[in-house]
């Protein structure tokens, strides 16, 4: 079965800015008719824009907006979310060709302290209850709703280069990154029949990019960050987000790879 013009089920998180906005309104173009999309963010302002972009660009396509805290993450809450998005659409999980997860919202937490600096507990769980935690317990949410293995189950993951490479000062964002990048390769050896993939969207021109300029606690990473968005180099979230939507079309990975965005030709 193709990747995209099924009927499905995407769930995005982040979807209010940046790049999970860009996710939601191009992976709304690409599904089928019938299809749900679900949007998951804090700002429910945010999120009825978001909406109301995808549904000016989409045909055959109801939206579902859920405003919820990941940095507290919540197994029955999740539960609750997903199920109460399908009542809302008057849908089932089994009348969904594709069902698609899509693991966007993450922060950069604090990125001005070395590796050996880190001694504050309460810091480092809110960070990965947030970056990490959530991300593991919506999986596992998801996938007990969306459970037929007849059918095709995808999983996706914005990832970084920091999943691979240190940067200094980072330690916690490089952390996070490669853990939930393992996580999605136990997910890839454990169930087969789920497609995941990890996907370093490059530096794109988002807010958190802006920040990270700022608060960098390494002035040679600051001043490549700053370098970058003076000399042009830096990526839009269309441009980063159409190759993803171009990687998958083509499934042109193999099951929880890590792939860059600068991995393939244009």
């Amino acid at each position: 079965m193709e990747f995209w013009n099924q009927r499905s089920f995407c769930l995005v998180t982040g979807a209010s800015r940046g790049i999970g906005k860009t996710i939601a309104v191009e992976f709304g173009k690409k599904v089928g008719p019938g299809s749900v999309m679900l949007l998951v963010a804090r700002s429910a302002s945010a999120l009825e824009e978001t909406k109301a972009e995808v549904l000016a660009t989409s045909s055959g396509v109801k939206v579902v907006t859920a405003a919820i805290d990941l940095a507290q993450p919540d197994s029955g809450d999740y539960l609750h979310m997903i199920n109460s998005a399908l009542i809302t659409t008057g849908t089932g999980a089994r009348d969904f060709q594709h069902s698609i997860l899509v693991h966007n919202a993450g922060s950069l937490g604090n990125i001005g302290l070395k590796a050996l600096e880190w001694d504050n507990l309460s810091d480092l769980r809110t960070y990965y209850d947030f970056n990490l935690l959530s991300m593991i317990l919506l999986t596992s949410q998801f996938f007990k709703i969306f459970k037929d293995r007849t059918s095709k189950r995808s999983m996706i993951q914005i990832s970084s280069l920091g999943a691979l490479t240190p940067f200094k000062t980072w330690s916690a964002y490089c952390a996070g990154k490669a853990a939930r990048d393992m996580f999605m390769k136990s997910v890839a050896a454990e169930d087969p029949s789920i497609s995941t993939l990890n996907y370093a969207p490059g530096p794109t021109d988002t807010d958190i990019y802006t920040e990270a300029s700022s608060r960098t606690g390494d002035t040679a990473l600051a001043k490549q960050f700053q370098d970058s968005k003076k000399d042009g180099t830096v990526l839009s979230t269309i441009q980063t987000i159409t190759k993803l939507v171009r990687i998958l079309g083509e499934e042109r990975y193999t099951k929880g790879e890590h792939i860059d965005y600068y991995d393939l030709e244009d």
